[in-house]
């Protein structure tokens, strides 16, 4: 290879990843038309700075964090719509790749997380050699080079307000130095909102109230708190499913009815898309906006009070409903449940759901079992995290008989036969997204309408939008919740909040960021909370 095609090569590298949109949506072939302006400006930079070495490694270093940063944007968008957090994301690596040997294998985790510091290390190899290559032309033809790029340079003033197909699409751009500013500068408005998070995590005005008196107006009954998985707003809007998934939530209100159940729905703003559903589970909880893995590590380092610790210092026994907890939880002491019922606690013994350890109905019917039939108890305050609508919503559950459910093993048949995932076919993954909630849905219709009764409360909230690869990024962070009760004066009790009757949450339902629940139940069911 000549020296001008390395030169020619190194410099279309440049010019590819500093053109390279950070969002998928934005990939298209007119984004590699428009002319990056800094380009030119890095090449100046590396055939004029006087110290060669010191410009080839920060060139190479820029470069390369923008490829790295670029492709994780892209990944973050991808996946939880949203931009790659440079301040927390790293972190939740760890999590990813447990995610993935949960479905996958420890063999397929282990292989991506080398490919990963694969890519890492060779963009800075790549990008360091490119580097290089552009400015050894010092050593050769420094003047015309510097005279082209230069030319380049001037050229991308007039070409500014030129436009390929029109005024709003012009030749020249400078996104990537917007992209890396916008992801320094979150990290500093990362570091500043922590700072004033501490000072929301010192208020604990519920735990003043008299033990007698929280939530007294729930006194006696069993409260659950459903977190339905990928439960978002883009199950009741998208084209492709939503009239089927309506249906279902009607149906849904038909049978409770009959039991003589009734509902109020309504949305919640979460604060996570696409995963990290304990953000969300802990938002609601706390009653604090937990919208990132720092703000959450933070509140364990305090004494702040929950749903939790409300309910049990009312005379609730608490218990979490946690399928898919399958090593030691360490948050979980901090919460102060009664008990807490993890992957090996339930004793399933049928086999494994792809990443789903057991099938919702299964985790259901042991809360039913082991704490809502026994006698002589206390009310349960529950929280549940269902799980069968996680991705990837395949394999799937069927609805089996409560009184066959057993020891789990009726579901080893009771089960959709299994199919390869096609990442690419986002219709089928919808079609896979619509049946996991309609088997979540009838299944929480069926575990109220076989186990309701005058004394039971249920809120069934979703956690969070599923994964942007099926298309719900335009929807936003909304997700629904229904209040199911027994006794007409707990619906009541809420009847000021303006919820609609039944099952589905109409577009102009009202729409609460999720922290906000925690204050709006004491102030329902609590006599001296404050508005």
């Amino acid at each position: 290879m000549t020296a001008l095609s390395r030169f020619a090569g190194a410099i279309s590298l440049m010019f590819l990843v500093l053109a390279l949109p950070d969002q998928p949506y934005r990939v298209e072939p007119l984004r590699f038309a428009r002319l990056p302006v800094e380009w030119p400006v890095l090449i100046l930079a590396l055939l004029v700075f006087p110290w060669r070495r010191v410009a080839i490694g920060i060139v190479g270093g820029l470069l390369a964090l923008v490829a790295v940063l670029k492709i994780a944007n892209l990944i973050a968008y991808s996946l939880y719509g949203r931009a790659f957090n440079l301040l927390v994301d790293p972190s939740l690596i760890g999590t990813a790749l447990e995610t993935v040997a949960m479905g996958q294998g420890w063999i397929v985790a282990s292989l991506i997380a080398v490919a990963g510091a694969g890519v890492i290390i060779g963009a800075v190899f790549v990008f360091g050699r490119v580097a290089a290559t552009v400015a050894n032309v010092a050593a050769r033809g420094r003047p015309p080079a510097i005279g082209m790029a230069s030319m380049l340079l001037v050229a991308t003033y007039p070409l500014a307000d030129v436009g390929l197909t029109g005024a709003q699409w012009p030749v020249t751009s400078t996104e990537a130095s917007a992209f890396v500013a916008d992801r320094v500068s979150s990290v500093v408005t990362g570091v500043r909102a922590n700072r004033t998070f501490t000072a929301e995590l010192a208020s604990t005005r519920f735990d003043d109230v008299p033990a007698d008196r929280v939530m007294a107006a729930l006194k006696g009954r069993d409260v659950i708190v459903v977190f339905t998985e990928a439960y978002g707003r883009f199950a009741l809007s998208d084209p492709a499913h939503a009239e089927r998934l309506t249906d279902t939530l009607r149906s849904f209100d038909e049978s409770i009815t009959a039991k003589g159940l009734a509902a109020r729905s309504a949305w919640l703003t979460s604060p996570t898309f696409g995963g990290q559903s304990w953000l969300a589970h802990v938002t609601f909880m706390s009653g604090l906006w937990l919208d990132d893995q720092h703000r959450y590590e933070s509140l364990f380092l305090t004494e702040r009070g929950t749903l939790i610790s409300d309910f049990k210092r009312g005379g609730w026994r608490t218990v979490a409903i946690m399928p898919e907890i399958t090593t030691r939880w360490i948050e979980g002491p901090w919460f102060g449940y009664d008990t807490i019922y993890d992957h090996v606690a339930f004793e399933f013994a049928g086999r494994p759901f792809d990443y789903m350890t057991m099938p919702d109905q299964f985790a259901l019917a042991t809360l039913a079992r082991r704490e809502l039939s026994t006698e002589n108890r206390a009310p349960v305050f529950a929280e549940v995290a269902l799980v069968s609508s996680h991705f990837p919503w395949i394999p799937l559950p069927r609805l089996v008989a409560w009184n066959d459910v057993g020891n789990g093993q009726i579901f080893d048949d009771a089960r959709s036969p299994p199919r390869t995932i096609d990442w690419l076919d986002r219709a089928q993954m919808k079609r896979d997204y619509a049946d996991a909630i309609d088997y979540v849905l009838k299944t929480l219709a069926s575990f109220a309408e076989t186990y309701g009764n005058k004394n039971l409360v249920m809120i069934i909230v979703g956690d969070h939008q599923p994964m942007a690869i099926t298309g719900p990024a335009a929807v936003g962070n909304d997700v629904p919740i229904h209040l199911i009760a027994g006794d007409p004066t707990v619906l009541d009790a809420v009847s000021s909040w303006g919820w609609r009757d039944g099952m589905v949450p109409d577009e102009g339902a009202p729409r609460w960021r999720m922290d906000e629940m925690r204050a709006r139940l004491h102030q329902a069911f609590t006599p001296e909370a404050a508005p």
